[in-house]
């Protein structure tokens, strides 16, 4: 049996010969894999895997260090990827502010801005293939948090092409998944030049007037239409999910799920939706245990109940959110 498996460790699947990459290793013992071919991602015991002989574990978000931007692929029905959560890591110790500004078409702006404590993260925006029409940009300021108060502003834009979504994908510890990273900043704590050493509130002062409303794709937190038309009750009935569910394994059929649950969980916080329920039906409680797990992790989430109900029986929870 398999006891020293690590994210990134290169691995054969014991009962169908697959070979692929070691995105997470819970204590439960079921292991998510990243295929080779197809590229999916699926769960795995761990007695099942097979280290593969002179493979190290590929390259790996665990040893960066510094502010990255992070592209998570988010799965549709047929398995393919259709959008990505674009999100900003902080890999380091040290705490910051953040303001970033995405400029699409028609030079349309918009902002938003917050905080990271060292090691987390935080979720800037869905990108679809169609946000890429206009060569979008996307300017990242980060002013590390110090005793004194703000720091120097550290300063990044790039263009987001369509390349940056096809390149290799890492596990990144802050995310407990793989994504594409691209490095924004390597040190907080280095000296960059600024015009005035202005720190985050004039910037913001002199940036105001610039921003407009755009539809972008961009999720704007607390918007009073998004929340209107977000579906509160998800059916994670494999067959509401996919149009050919006969074609899934197990595996597939899970990962789907949980992709679906993950992403719809994420945007319900965002949009500081207070209560939500989820349709997980009874089968073998797999699917069950495995949401009560996230839901157990996630900051979140206040509470959740999986009582009786009139129409569901047992099948669905009720989740809380803060």
């Amino acid at each position: 049996m398999i006891t020293a498996l690590q994210p990134g460790q290169r691995v054969r699947v014991i009962l169908t010969g697959e070979s692929g990459t070691v995105q997470t290793v819970p204590d439960d013992g079921l292991v998510t894999v990243l295929l080779d071919e197809p590229e999916i991602a699926i769960p795995v015991l761990a007695e099942q895997l097979e280290v593969l002989e002179g493979a190290a574990p590929s390259d790996s978000g665990r040893e960066q260090k510094g502010v990255f931007l992070a592209l998570v692929p988010v799965l549709g029905k047929e398995g393919d990827v259709v959008k990505w959560d674009v999100r900003l890591v902080n890999a380091t110790e040290t705490g910051c502010l953040f303001q970033v500004r995405w400029s699409g078409e028609e030079n349309a702006v918009e902002e938003c801005r917050g905080q990271l404590e060292g090691q987390e993260n935080a979720r800037l925006l869905e990108l679809r293939w169609d946000d890429l029409n206009g060569n979008p940009r996307l300017e990242v300021l980060c002013w590390p948090r110090t005793s004194a108060g703000s720091g120097k502003k550290r300063e990044r834009s790039l263009r987001v092409r369509p390349g940056m979504l096809t390149r290799k994908e890492v596990f990144v510890p802050q995310l407990d998944c793989m994504a594409v990273l691209t490095e924004l900043f390597q040190d907080l704590h280095s000296e960059t030049p600024t015009a005035q050493g202005e720190g985050l509130e004039e910037y913001t002062r002199r940036n105001a007037k610039k921003a407009k409303s755009h539809a972008t794709g961009w999720v704007s937190a607390r918007n009073p239409m998004a929340r209107a038309g977000f579906e509160t009750e998800l059916d994670l009935h494999i067959e509401r999910l996919s149009p050919k569910p006969a074609k899934l394994t197990g595996g597939e059929t899970l990962q789907l799920q949980l992709r679906t649950f993950d992403a719809w969980l994420d945007r319900a916080i965002i949009l500081g939706v207070p209560s939500l329920f989820v349709i997980h039906g009874l089968g073998t409680g797999r699917l069950r245990q495995e949401i009560f797990s996230r839901l157990d992790a996630n900051p979140h989430v206040s509470g959740y109940q999986n009582e009786f109900h009139h129409k569901y029986g047992f099948g669905a929870t009720e989740i809380f959110l803060d």
